[in-house]
């Protein structure tokens, strides 16, 4: 994330604001500010990175166009894009306020109309499972979700007789839900258990009630198309004959080898009125997808044993590092479903350009793929492959501050991953900021091999000019001198790597060391604080001079924080500023949750005082990277924030506003009915509090579990999926007046 520092520039890094010295800062997400990369504009520039994606069309909006939904396995974060709708146009406006309507999505996400009412409805992970929710949207109330179907079931023989299972699907596929046999409801392809045979769940909703309202699945074959996968990449065999024809089969008596992870896409792409097959596969590198041809019927599928193994292979065929999947939607716009390729396998495939667009130059009833770009959407976002660590820093000293972001890295066919640092500069005034990509090596960084760059710049050695301290994957510091001098450009050379403190240790917090340089104590000298996987804060003194730092540890957890105390790791990324006299903080977390800190100045060997772990329910990704400034000149500090997506997020501060009544609390102005409940409660908010509200659904240790916007008095939501206990539901109200619910659930 971007933040916003004062336009004036002091000896160190912090923003003294003015026009609310006392009040909590008030952020809300901007979009319109101008970029353009290497000079060429783009139109989606803060949407925050895409990295793992899975891809489906969604009216979000209610306007009888299909928008844009993706699903990012990095975060199980939800992008929503808004279509235009130009005819033969990629025509999508980044809307982020669709994302919060969608329930908690896990591993995978998929949106299918089952019951063909023109809406679709999502199919999405659950504990080995898939969960289904109904698309209730209106024109009225918008778009809306309520759960369908709890862990699938199906019943496991072809006679479709007997007690159902749960319907498997492994959290690391994606399986394929689509009209197998042609008879108008939805069913669903799945690798099964040991991960070589694809499973067909055949829907029998229109057999048996006549319409596509309900699932009603059972497994007529557990071996659909005759074939089995082996343990290496695109190692098939064919003619397949289940040991247990049409019933499940234990794990224990598979004898094919079992693959890492698979992901089917089932598309008729020779017009016979039978579904082929297309096939990526996770574990070892398998970087294409491979189609198998259907030479039986839509009723008894069988592969035939001569298959394209690099589709397409006519045209351009998919290389996407490991695990590449297909998605099959329209998204020009000129009514023929393309071809969409993104990769699923985290962390060892493609993130920078990582969404190959297949144009569909042939039909709907046989289509033929050409590629057309292999960054859709990317290509039109700030976007640093994974992990972005922005700071502002005016680079070339002209007054305006530019944005400077590090990243993890960008992947390579070789499999590393180089940590580079972007610029982007820039271009506007010092009301109505702009800025342009300069570079994305940014001072030769990328020849230092220093893994996690994640920059932070003061003035050091008392010169004029700004210096630039790195940190690191492995929890180290780089001292890099600014030669250029006061008022020029700044010129950067290692001056000490891996840092050391007045005890001469290697400063060393573990790993993902995020620093950051200011005056803590009010010397007039540069004091440095560092961040990092443990989720506390090391303060470091500067017991040196102004002009040649020494710094000495004072705090191993400073002001007593810690992020994400529940989780293993916590990643903390702190920023810490001055509103008026007064110190505060901004830390980012693994989560991706801003954990907002007081109590501050003054007390500097205390502990801070944690005002929120949920700041203003900013959420844009996990691993998050809030920096600050007042970028447009109004006396406010903004914020951008990165995420691990590799994209940043800006947000404006603001006062609160003077025209809406503050409250301080809604006691007695919500109620949640009934109470305990099992499947569904209901909230009901004082109608006279109008406006957009935030709910969030936590368990009693502050875990988040649930958060979404509501504007209607009244508000129905799902909690069967909870186990027996008690949660908390709190309403914020755009004032940020808030208040607190108990609830229980039982079985």
């Amino acid at each position: 994330m971007k933040m916003k520092f004062s336009k004036i520039f002091f000896p160190f890094f912090f923003l003294l604001v003015t026009g609310y010295s006392n009040a909590q800062p008030y952020f809300s997400r901007v979009d319109s500010i101008k970029v353009k990369l290497l000079g060429n504009p783009i139109r989606n520039p803060w949407t925050g990175g895409l990295n793992f994606c899975q891809l489906s069309s969604i009216d979000l909006d209610q306007d009888g166009i299909k928008d844009l939904f993706i699903f990012d396995r990095t975060a199980n974060k939800v992008t929503t894009f808004i279509n235009k709708g130009t005819a033969n146009t990629v025509d999508y406006v980044h809307a982020p306020q669709y994302a919060g309507k969608f329930p908690a999505l896990h591993e995978w996400a998929l949106l299918v109309d089952y019951n063909n009412d023109g809406k679709e409805d999502i199919f999405t992970y659950n504990l080995g499972s898939i969960n289904v929710y109904k698309n209730i949207s209106t024109t009225i109330s918008g778009l809306k979700f309520q759960l369908f179907k709890k862990d699938l079931p199906s019943v496991y023989n072809a006679a479709c007789t007997g007690s159902p299972f749960y319907l498997y699907v492994s959290s690391v596929d994606v399986p394929a839900i689509t009209d197998i046999d042609n008879d108008g409801d939805m069913d669903i392809c799945t690798f099964d258990v040991g991960g070589s045979r694809v499973e067909y769940h055949r829907n029998q909703s229109i057999q048996k009630y006549g319409n596509a309202d309900s699932l009603d699945y059972c497994l007529p074959t557990s071996c659909w198309m005759g074939f089995s996968e082996g343990i290496s990449c695109y190692s098939l065999n064919f003619n397949i004959t289940c040991k247990s024809e049409g019933g499940y089969i234990p794990p224990s008596k598979i004898q094919d080898g079992a693959h890492a992870s698979s992901c089917l896409l089932c598309l008729d792409l020779d017009g016979d009125g039978d579904k082929e097959a297309l096939i990526g596969d996770g574990g070892g590198i398998c970087n294409s997808i491979y189609a198998l041809t259907n030479i039986g019927d839509s009723i008894t599928a069988k592969a035939s044993s001569t298959y394209d193994q690099t589709f397409p292979s006519y045209n351009v065929p998919i290389d996407l590092g490991t695990f590449p999947c297909g998605y099959s939607l329209d998204v020009n716009n000129d009514g023929l479903k393309d071809l969409i390729a993104a990769p699923n396998a985290i962390n060892v495939s493609d993130n920078f350009q990582g969404l190959w667009y297949y144009k569909n130059v042939g039909t709907n009833k046989v289509p033929v793929f050409s590629k057309q770009q292999n960054d859709l959407l990317q290509d039109n976002m700030i976007e640093t492959g994974e992990g972005a660590y922005p700071v502002f820093f005016d680079h070339n000293a002209d007054g305006l501050m530019d944005i400077v972001i590090g990243n993890y890295g960008y992947y390579a066919s070789t499999g590393s991953y180089p940590s580079q640092v972007s610029l982007y500069e820039n271009t506007g005034t010092a009301s109505n900021p702009a800025f342009n990509l300069v570079t994305r090596d940014y001072a030769g960084l990328k020849t230092t091999n220093i893994k996690n760059i994640n920059p932070t710049f003061a003035d050091l050695d008392a010169d004029g000019d700004q210096d630039m301290m790195l940190g690191d994957y492995d929890g180290n510091l780089y001292y890099f001198v600014n030669t250029a001098g006061s008022g020029n450009t700044a010129s950067f050379s290692l001056a000490q790597a891996y840092y050391k403190d007045s005890a001469n240790t290697i400063i060393d917090v573990g790993q993902y060391a995020a620093p950051q340089l200011l005056d803590v104590n009010g010397d007039n000298k540069i004091d440095l604080i560092i961040g990092g996987n443990s989720g506390k804060v090391r303060y470091y003194e500067n017991i040196g001079t102004t002009l040649a730092p020494v710094f000495a540890i004072r705090n191993m957890k400073f002001g007593n924080l810690e992020v994400d105390v529940n989780n293993i790791y916590g990643y903390s990324h702190p920023f810490m500023f001055k509103q008026g006299s007064t110190f505060r903080m901004i830390v980012g977390s693994q989560t991706g949750y801003l954990y907002f800190y007081d109590n501050i100045s003054g007390n500097l060997n205390g502990n801070f005082t944690l005002v929120d772990s949920t700041f203003q329910y900013i959420w844009e990704g996990t691993l998050t990277a809030p920096n600050g400034y007042d970028i447009n000149n109004d006396s406010f500090m903004d914020l951008v924030i990165g995420n691990y997506g590799g994209g940043v997020s800006m947000y404006y501060g603001q006062p609160t506003s003077s025209a809406i009544k503050e409250e301080t609390s809604l006691e007695l102005s919500a109620t949640l009915f009934p109470n305990p409940a099992s499947g569904s409660i209901t909230l009901k908010i004082d109608p006279t509090i109008t406006g957009i509200k935030t709910l969030q659904i936590t368990d009693l240790l502050g875990r988040l579990l649930h958060i979404e916007k509501v504007s209607d008095p009244v508000t129905t939501f799902d909690v069967s999926h909870l186990p027996a206990g008690m949660y908390l539901c709190k309403v914020q109200t755009p004032n940020n007046g808030n208040t607190v619910l108990r609830f229980v659930v039982q079985q």
